[in-house]
């Protein structure tokens, strides 16, 4: 049985809202509740969004959904302490291959999921371009990466999934949203439909549980990459004298 819902969430403050988007670790509730489900206020198919700001690794910013081309464009967020990004990659890499020409493909980089010591949540947009610009190299991605708002002003509206997935026309009209990227085939079939100039017939895919398979792969990798304990919210910072040592860390695995 799958786990799909919805919640609903009301905003404080901007400034608030910011501060506490960019968390040292992930809390059960809004953070990891939120991750499960997506809301009753999240825009969704048929929603418009506003014009983008985003800024790609190479200085050129992203204010306007209509390319050059008229493509429409697949919005993937992730980060570099996300297991489900990693995940995501090798399948997301082929999907590039095979429908790159028709639907341009932009990551998203946004706060990180798990930060730690070795990886920190980014104070300045600085720092969160060098962490898109590592994550660009160390999955091969032959797409785009750009940079979210250092408050994750793009993310907030879309819910703020670590590693959801939204297909936007010229217009900035959502055509398709996933809860989660690494789940590939509703990402195929809509990617197959635009291609084919046909319209997407199952425009969401709510899917969590059939998500965490690949994503718990790499649960223990991205972990320790970012400086924490393999655990959902531990860090080294309880461990006894020497502890930290004996972790052997691994690369996440993209293949």
């Amino acid at each position: 049985m799958e786990a799909t819902g919805h919640v609903s969430r009301k905003l404080g403050s901007p400034l608030a809202e910011g501060q506490r988007y960019r968390y040292d670790h992930p809390r059960l509730f809004p953070d990891v509740i939120n991750d499960m489900v997506m809301g009753d206020d999240d825009l969704g198919p048929g929603d418009r969004l506003h014009q983008p700001a985003l800024t790609l690794l190479d200085g050129i910013r992203i204010d306007s959904w209509r390319s050059a081309d008229a493509r429409p464009t697949l919005i993937i967020f992730g980060s570099r302490t996300c297991p489900v990004t990693i995940s995501a990659a090798p399948g997301l890499v082929r999907l590039h291959e095979s429908f790159g020409e028709h639907v341009r493909f932009v990551l998203v980089y946004v706060r990180e999921a798990h930060p730690g010591g070795s990886i920190p949540q980014p104070r300045t947009i600085e720092q969160k371009q060098r962490h898109a610009a590592a994550l660009k190299v160390e999955l091969g991605l032959p797409f785009e990466v750009a940079v979210d708002d250092i408050d994750g002003g793009l993310h907030r509206k879309l819910g703020a999934r670590p590693n959801s997935a939204y297909i936007v026309d010229a217009d900035g009209v959502i055509l398709f949203r996933a809860q989660w990227a690494n789940v590939g085939e509703p990402l195929n079939r809509a990617l197959a439909a635009l291609a084919e100039g046909r319209a997407i017939q199952r425009p969401e895919a709510t899917s969590t549980m059939t998500s965490q398979p690949g994503a718990l792969r790499q649960l223990g990798s991205t972990h320790c990459l970012s400086g924490r304990l393999i655990g959902a919210f531990g860090d080294r910072s309880g461990l006894p004298n020497g502890a930290s040592n004996v972790l052997t860390c691994q690369a996440p695995r993209t293949t």
